[in-house]
């Protein structure tokens, strides 16, 4: 097959237009179908993918009534390494992301009619059967096959029955995945489960069950959720108690709780402060998170419940308790709103799917852009490292553009503002700063050179070049040098390079304005720099820089080292590794505001060798390093391959982004968390984006932001909901 020149697509046929929603409907019934397996035909699917793949049959075949049962079996089994590569190697896909077989507006429809919508309940379905796993200390051997593969066996399906040459569909994986819920292929031995007995949706597709579980198992394993966000079981069966909302930290759950058991419940049993009473009624506040002690009693949290509670014209009558928009003054103010209204207030959630409700569009280029959860800034364009900024007032941010150019964004368009030449190569770390009071932007790579722009000029003002190596980090430090009369506006580099196979890691301070080498702060000969951050320490201004081991604290007007802490002190990341482990520092070096407190965020990574979860795989802590005392604040864990990209620190409040990059099949996704650290997540977003190469957080037009850079070569800006 591999020999023929697949037929091109060109443009789709009222038929085969049809053909798309019938490939749909059958694999999404695929997808929710619930009730026995068809353990026979099963089998015989099984039996014939091995075949195919060259392998002998399965000589021990077992059935379980769940994945949950089928992950306790597998471990205790020791069956960890699957052979999946090998059938899968063996079913001859066509590879659908060849150039050449269909037209760029031919493939736009397969995949919004067809790819698109199996993908997000496919995703939908193994993230919530998978972290519920989790919750019971259950980690399955990957890949997991099933039911959630509806979308590349779907779309493998409907390029074969479109004609397309070389498209010949896993028929053994679908003959399997539609009469089985998940199973697991090993050498000699097959694992199948049973499918749910019961699936409830709501009318968005969501697995959603106000009153009990929305996935149930024949064995009773299941999982409660509502509006696609999984939720303890005592919330589906309604077994609360105000403690239960009190100590919930996903503010999801919280929302969840509070619209199962209803206002009135919150108020009898959740501590509630009185903010106004009048002959109407009374308004009240729930403090959604009551470590948020630096706000002030005035602060208007988006994420708190507000309440106004109005008594009707009949004393008899219990009052009635409505949900309004927080930050209502009155009482009269929060009644005048639900009588304009005439519904409870519903915090707007984020989109966790990628998938935006709105859209606009670009009346220049005719283009759609993403309004609620995220925006496309480059296209196609080439990014590979993004920073948030502030130019004339206003919020900007700077992408990395082709020949060393850098690209200024309006994200309020988002527009492209201007361009900024001048660099001699490529582009690889950004920073904002300013030098002489004027907005500045400088950027460096792997040319050893940094060029500092002038952003009023839109031109370079000056060049830095550091001895040797790759730019890995830059900072601008504002600061009075001891023995000098005036402030110098300072830059920090952070450098790389190999010599002789010793690892030169180098930590530089350089005059902004002139280009003039200042002082070298640290130079190793076995320790890379991964990272830098500005704080300040007692009154003086300090660099920080994290190596491979060693995080280091220095005074910059002085240069002396003010603190040295070790990675040895934090301990491995996880206790989960079951091969070698090499654990480590690794960028970023973050810095923000944890319990009240500034602090370093240095990461911790341990890379795994071969074990339940895979060939190999990292997993991460960050670990929160006082900057007062280097005591250690507190630390946040991660799930596996979940990396920290990015912390600031808005109205006294710190956010902590990361980034999780996932094969599923041959599709990549990239799911993206924010969180008010250590532990408690405000929003995630999904997208097939690529790998994060770079990340920052910024303000933009009152709320929250992250900007995104992709190995794809795409920028993107994420709007995070309910934080500010």
């Amino acid at each position: 097959m591999t020999g023929k020149k697949p037929l091109r697509l060109v443009n789709l046929s009222a038929e085969q237009e049809a053909l798309l929603r019938v490939v749909r409907e059958e694999w999404m019934a695929v997808g929710t179908a619930t009730g026995p397996a068809d353990r026979q035909e099963a089998l015989a699917g099984v039996r014939a993918a091995y075949r195919r793949a060259g392998l002998p049959h399965p000589s021990r075949v077992l059935w379980f009534d769940s994945p949950l049962a089928a992950a306790v079996a597998m471990r205790r089994h020791n069956l960890t390494s699957p052979v999946a590569d090998v059938i899968r190697r063996a079913q001859n896909r066509f590879d659908h992301r060849a150039t050449g077989w269909a037209s760029q507006p031919t493939l736009d429809t397969i995949h919004r009619e067809v790819s698109t919508p199996l993908r997000h309940w496919g995703e939908r379905w193994h993230d919530l059967i998978g972290d519920e796993l989790r919750d019971h200390s259950a980690v399955l051997p990957y890949p997991t096959w099933g039911q959630h593969d509806v979308s590349e066996l779907g779309v493998q399906d409907l390029f074969a029955r479109l004609g397309v040459d070389g498209a010949e569909p896993p028929v053994d994986l679908m003959r399997v995945a539609s009469r089985v819920g998940w199973w697991w292929v090993f050498r000699g031995t097959v694992v199948l489960t049973e499918r749910p007995d019961t699936l409830v949706r709501d009318r968005h597709g969501r697995a959603h069950n106000p009153d009990g579980p929305a996935v149930r198992y024949p064995d009773g394993f299941a999982v409660y959720a509502r509006h696609g966000v999984r939720v303890p079981r005592r919330v589906g069966t309604g077994e609360l108690t105000g403690a239960d909302w009190l100590d919930e930290e996903r503010s999801q759950v919280r929302q969840a709780i509070a619209e199962r058991m209803g206002y009135r419940w919150m108020l009898a049993n959740v501590p509630a402060e009185r903010l106004d009473t009048d002959n109407h009624g009374t308004l009240w506040r729930i403090r959604e998170y009551e470590a948020d002690y630096h706000l002030t009693q005035s602060a208007v949290d988006p994420e708190d419940i507000w309440m106004v509670e109005l008594a009707g014209g009949d004393p008899a009558r219990e009052a009635a308790v409505w949900r309004v928009e927080p930050g209502r003054p009155t009482v009269e103010d929060a009644a005048e709103w639900v009588r304009r209204r005439g519904e409870d207030y519903r915090p707007r959630r984020p989109n966790t799917h990628g998938r935006p409700p709105e859209t606009r569009q670009d009346a220049d280029s005719g283009r759609q852009w993403w309004r609620e959860s995220s925006v496309r800034l480059t296209g196609p364009e080439h990014a590979n490292v993004v920073a948030f900024g502030e130019l004339d007032g206003r919020p900007v941010v700077a992408t990395d553009g082709a020949d060393g150019t850098v690209v200024l964004w309006d994200p309020l368009g988002p527009r492209r503002l201007f361009v900024l030449g001048g660099h001699s190569g490529g582009v690889a770390v950004l920073a904002f700063g300013r030098v002489g009071g004027r907005p500045v932007l400088a950027g460096g790579g792997h040319d050893r050179v940094v060029t500092v722009w002038d952003l009023a000029d839109r031109a370079p003002m000056t060049t830095v070049t550091v001895d040797d190596g790759t730019v890995v980090d830059i900072a601008f430090v504002d600061i009075a040098f001891v023995g000098s009369a005036a402030d110098r506006d300072v830059l920090a580099t952070a450098s790389n390079s190999v010599e002789r196979s010793w690892r030169l890691g180098r930590v530089d301070l350089w005059d902004a304005a002139t280009g003039e080498h200042v002082r070298t702060l640290h130079r190793d000969d076995e320790e890379d720099v991964k990272g830098l951050a500005v704080v300040r320490v007692g009154g003086r201004t300090a660099l920080a820089a994290a190596h491979w081991f060693t995080v280091r604290l220095w005074d910059v007007a002085t240069g002396e080292q003010l603190q040295t802490w070790g990675g040895e002190d934090a301990g491995a990341a996880s206790d989960t590794c079951q091969g070698d482990r090499f654990a480590a520092f690794t960028a970023p070096l973050l810095h923000g505001v944890v319990d009240g407190r500034t602090v370093l965020g240095a990461v911790l990574t341990e890379r795994c060798g071969a074990d339940s979860h895979g060939p190999d795989h990292d997993e991460f802590l960050v670990v929160y390093l006082d900057v007062e005392t280097s005591a250690e604040v507190a630390r946040t864990e991660f799930t596996v391959n979940e990396r920290p990209v990015a912390m600031a620190t808005v109205n006294g409040t710190g956010y902590l982004a990361t980034a999780t990059e996932t094969w599923h099949y041959h599709l990549r996704r990239t799911r993206l968390r924010i969180y008010r650290p250590p532990h408690r997540t405000v929003a995630e977003f999904s997208a097939d984006a690529g790998d994060v190469r770079s990340a920052d957080l910024g303000v933009v037009d009152g709320s929250l932001r992250l900007a995104t850079a992709h190995d794809r070569g795409s920028a993107r800006l994420w709007s995070v909901p309910s934080t500010m």
